[in-house]
């Protein structure tokens, strides 16, 4: 659904492009609703916890602490 969302509305943007940047009536009423419905499945990757918050380098390091600490777990095992 998600790719559906996006595909339309790149093809709204092309369209867009294509008359010297001035949507019709009916176009903004389907740019409105796709981008409202692609705002609700973002606020759903976030309430769902699968949007990643940081940078690579920080996911990273907090991998390596964790691979750190199984090690010395396992040492004392």
């Amino acid at each position: 659904m998600t790719s559906n969302i996006i595909h339309h509305l790149r093809e709204l943007q092309d369209a867009w492009r294509r008359q010297e940047f001035v949507f019709t009536n009916k176009q903004t009423e389907e740019y409105d609703i796709l981008v409202a419905a692609r705002r609700q499945v973002v606020r759903g990757f976030y309430e769902t916890g699968r949007v990643f918050k940081g940078s690579k380098a920080s996911a990273d390091k907090i991998r390596n602490e964790e691979q750190q600490q199984r090690q010395q777990e396992e040492q004392y095992d």
